[in-house]
């Protein structure tokens, strides 16, 4: 099989390829200097070869010739990708009530905008309506000077009335 050539600028690694039988006897396969496309190749290869078995991913990482192998081998294959699966339904449920909140987010803040524009407006109809009005010092003078009208006006009628009523009272006596 062709994998095809290998570019010099992509990224190489490593890919190892490992069977064990119930005796414990090993086989295992090495490909250095491979590219992830290469790696993906031979892998899927295997996934799709071993399709009918129970398949198990083995944790293991190579750091700088270190091997650090989890003894958890990773269980069942199936039961992983089914658990990441249900897993990734619950995550688009999710991200779908998200947007679904963002959205009323968005309609209610939109609202609330059009809302406090609306109360700027009255704010600023108040206080053109209050530069409109009357001064502390001129309503005080303004009833100062009634109060003085009224106080000349009593005072006129007064003297009115005494007029009058002296008047009549100098008839009568002069009667």
């Amino acid at each position: 099989m062709h994998l095809g050539n290998l570019s010099h600028t992509e990224p190489k690694g490593l890919v190892d390829i490992a069977y064990t039988d119930n005796d414990g006897s090993k086989l295992a396969f090495s490909f250095t200097a491979v590219s992830q496309k290469v790696a993906t190749v031979l892998i899927t290869t295997c996934a799709t070869a071993s399709q009918n078995v129970t398949q198990r991913i083995q944790q293991e990482s190579i750091i700088d010739d270190t091997t650090i192998t989890n003894q958890n081998d990773g269980g069942d294959m199936n039961e992983r990708i089914a658990r990441l699966e249900s897993d990734v339904s619950h995550i688009k449920t999710d991200i779908h009530a998200i947007r679904e909140d963002s959205r009323k987010f968005l309609s209610d803040a939109s609202d609330a905008k059009r809302d406090v524009a609306v109360i700027l407006q009255n704010l600023v109809d108040i206080g053109n309506n209050l530069d409109k009005k009357a001064s502390k010092s001129e309503v005080q003078a303004l009833i100062s000077s009634s109060a003085n009208k009224q106080i000349a006006w009593t005072i006129a009628s007064l003297l009115t009335v005494v007029g009058i009523a002296s008047t009549i009272i100098i008839k009568a006596l002069a009667a």
